[in-house]
């Protein structure tokens, strides 16, 4: 009887944590792949608006300045991609429950990638046309 006591209180404890870790990771993923989406498209969108002018060759100063405005547009998505990854780091898992915490990995993997690449083009606008493989993270909810 003790043993089945024991069971039920432990099984209703890890059902309680799983539902909090559950919330906190789609929490997690939600924010993540919002912020890189918002991120990509302010910078893909600015590349598109300045690329016909970069193709036309112009003189060195008009290129720094046009890549300059693909620097500025990578800049402020900076804090909205730190506060997902923030809030993801925040998700506490147990060590027994690998498929969360590989979502939770991924997912800060991925967010590291798109500030180092959203770093990199606010210092150059030049690397924007470097492949960026933040995207390309499984921080998907299995």
């Amino acid at each position: 009887m003790l043993v089945v006591f024991v069971a039920a209180v432990a099984g209703g404890a890890d059902w309680e944590f799983r539902r909090q870790e559950t919330a906190g990771i789609d929490r997690c993923v939600r924010g993540a792949l919002g912020s890189v989406a918002v991120a990509e498209s302010r910078v893909s969108m600015m590349t598109r608006y300045i690329t016909p002018a970069l193709a036309s060759s112009p003189p060195d100063d008009l290129r720094r300045g046009l890549l300059d405005i693909v620097s500025e547009a990578a800049l402020p998505s900076v804090p909205l991609v730190r506060r997902a990854r923030d809030r993801c780091d925040r998700v506490r898992v147990l060590a027994t429950h690998a498929g969360v915490r590989r979502t939770r990995a991924d997912c800060l993997r991925m967010l590291d990638v798109e500030l180092s690449y959203l770093a990199a083009v606010g210092a150059d606008g030049r690397h924007t046309f470097e492949a960026n493989d933040s995207t390309r993270g499984r921080c998907v909810r299995r």
